[in-house]
């Protein structure tokens, strides 16, 4: 048994999608040399025995590195034993109409490449880093991984998901943006303001958002929710969240701020609002979009800043350093492959706490039941189990 290299091409003639897989050995995409049409790949196997395998299937060009021979069948079902692939490089030309990924628990990253309509990656445990990304749309997609982004221009679509993982981005660009995680960070620093639609769903972790310039919709259950912005132009930024705090920071604000919640509290610092009525409070004349928030128990800040503050902003320490550490962390060493989060089965139809709140919350009218039955989605209950609870409130 020895390490061993191994080199391979093949002609996109005919191709439409390139589509990459692998168990677990790490897979790092490059832009081609310049001029080459062919795809190209280095893949350094731990075992002499192994060998990528490439078929057409159609318009598609599939390469594995799945170490096929390492599956058992057990009980009728194919177990994997094994982790012969150490890491592959893949070389991609410019502009392939669509590029797919597959990882189980292996590292993914893409670097410097023009794809020309789509990049797809899923991963199970495995941490996704996309750097110098250019394409109509991307989406990614890891269960307990980390995924990050940086200088990466969709003209179209950006969704990212993980469950436990974080989310982290530094100039990113789309038409459209979501994401959503269950008990991960997701952090957004510059760029976003150029986006039209901004959609971000959290459960337990918390929420940093730089430069929202477009329309915004995020929802939380217990995480914090944090927005910077230089500008509040006329957009609708909505914002629900049952037991997490809100901050916001704004500079030249004029629009109005509607806080509809249980027992949270609201305070204004810098530039103060006038105040309307019990809920809405007026920037200016008003006419420069809304933030509409509701909560539970949550608590929301709003500061206002003249251009002149805004630029002592570094001087300032309205939030702590945790707070404003938005900024892209480095790609952290390959750590072990840890084990898949399982959602505990329920036994009964009984809402826990945070379900009980949003339960309540509805019945007295703080969220409608589009809001409360999103909340309940987000805390992964099922179809029969939301049904069952918007009966409840009905019933009231």
């Amino acid at each position: 048994m020895g390490y061993r290299q191994e080199n391979g091409k093949e002609s996109l003639e005919g191709i439409n999608e390139i589509v990459i897989s692998a168990i677990s050995g790490d897979i790092r995409v490059e832009k081609a040399p310049e001029g080459e049409t062919e795809v190209l790949w280095d893949a350094y196997w731990k075992n002499e025995e192994y060998r990528t395998e490439v078929r057409r299937d159609g318009d598609r060009l599939i390469i594995r590195f799945d170490e096929k021979q390492n599956f058992v069948k057990f009980f009728g079902i194919n177990i994997h034993f094994g982790d012969n692939l150490d890491y592959a490089v893949v070389k991609i030309p410019d502009k392939i109409p669509y590029l797919c990924a597959n990882l189980v628990s292996g590292d993914f990253e893409i670097n410097n490449c023009n794809v020309a309509e789509k990049v797809k990656v899923t991963s199970t445990s495995g941490d996704i880093k996309c750097n110098l990304l250019k394409s109509k749309k991307l989406s990614l997609s890891t269960k307990s991984g980390d995924i990050y982004c940086t200088d990466v221009y969709q003209e179209e679509r950006l969704t990212i998901k993980t469950i436990s993982g974080d989310v982290a981005a530094e100039r990113v660009s789309a038409k459209s943006l979501h994401a959503e995680s269950k008990s991960g960070d997701i952090k957004f620093k510059d760029d976003t303001e150029t986006m039209e639609i901004l959609n971000v769903h959290n459960v337990s972790g918390d929420i940093f958002i730089k430069s929202a310039g477009g329309n915004v919709n995020i929802n939380t259950v217990s995480g914090d929710i944090i927005m910077h912005s230089i500008e509040k132009g006329d957009k609708k930024w909505i914002m629900n969240t049952v037991s997490g705090d809100i901050s916001i920071e704004a500079t030249d604000m004029n629009g109005v701020v509607v806080f509809d919640s249980l027992s949270g509290e609201c305070s204004f610092k810098g530039e103060k609002p006038v105040y309307r009525n019990k809920k809405n409070y007026q920037y200016g004349d008003g006419s420069g979009g809304e933030i509409l928030v509701k909560t539970v128990s949550g608590d929301l800040s709003v500061r206002v800043a003249k251009h002149s503050e805004a630029e002592e902003d570094s001087a300032r320490k309205e939030y702590t350093e945790e707070e404003r550490a938005i900024a892209i962390p480095p790609m952290p060493p390959i750590p072990p492959v840890p084990p898949i989060p399982q959602v505990p089965e329920r036994k009964t139809l009984e809402p826990d706490e945070d379900a009980s709140r949003i339960i309540q919350t509805c019945i007295q009218g703080i969220i409608t039941k589009s809001e409360a039955r999103e909340m309940l989605e987000i805390l992964d209950y099922g179809k029969e189990e939301i049904e069952y609870f918007m009966k409840l409130i009905e019933e009231e």
